[in-house]
């Protein structure tokens, strides 16, 4: 007959509980790498780099700093024009040393806890695999007797496990493609001003031509 999660959940003790932990960890690590590469840090760079490349051209280089300000100050897009805009006068090398930098770190901020990902899929599995296997008391239940959502409750937990695990590793890949997508902007970005400097260099900041 068919239990109801309550009864499945007690039945499936203790590898319930952890796997509900998972859960738990598995929409944290959705949750905020979304947040970030999706929404939090998002730019839409063509209209940023237009309006950055009149301010250069035309020596508002103060109102180009406003205009970086105005961004999340984590944000990697915020950081590079800071710093491009700190280094307007300096020597190219100094320049450029400075934005391999903060691109450097922009990378590694936008694939920050993408590791982790693979990682508990992989204990999520094993998880739920030591669990359908009667480790921890399930011994005791029938092979053929409780069943919740058309399962056999001594499956659940591999089900479960499973499932977890194909979220996470499909999540993975989705924001791996992103995170290398924004970590391309950031490229871009560096690209930009390393483009003005050549094109329209600064002599003095603020000081007009």
């Amino acid at each position: 007959m068919n239990h109801s999660f309550e009864q499945a959940f007690a039945l499936c003790e203790p590898w319930s509980y952890v796997l509900l932990g998972l859960a738990t960890v598995t929409l944290a690590l959705l949750l905020e790498r979304s947040l970030v590469l999706f929404f939090s840090y998002n730019l839409h760079l063509p209209a940023f780099v237009e309006v950055l490349g009149r301010l250069w051209k035309e020596d508002q280089l103060d109102r180009a700093e406003k205009l970086a300000r105005a961004l999340p100050k984590r944000s990697p897009f915020a950081q590079m024009t800071r710093v491009g805009l700190a280094h307007a006068t300096s020597s190219a090398d100094r320049a450029r040393a400075a934005l391999d930098g903060i691109e450097a770190d922009g990378l590694a901020f936008f694939r920050r806890r993408l590791n982790r990902f693979p990682l508990v899929a992989a204990l999520a599995a094993a998880v739920g695999a030591a669990g359908s296997l009667h480790l921890g008391g399930f011994g005791a239940l029938p092979a053929e007797g409780p069943r919740f959502a058309g399962l056999a409750v001594p499956v659940l937990p591999f089900a479960a496990g499973s499932l977890l695990a194909a979220v996470l590793l499909s999540a993975h890949f989705i924001l791996s493609l992103r995170a290398r997508a924004m970590g391309a902007r950031l490229a871009r970005l560096k690209a930009a001003f390393l483009d003005l400097r050549e094109a329209h260099p600064v002599r003095t900041l603020g000081e007009k031509k």
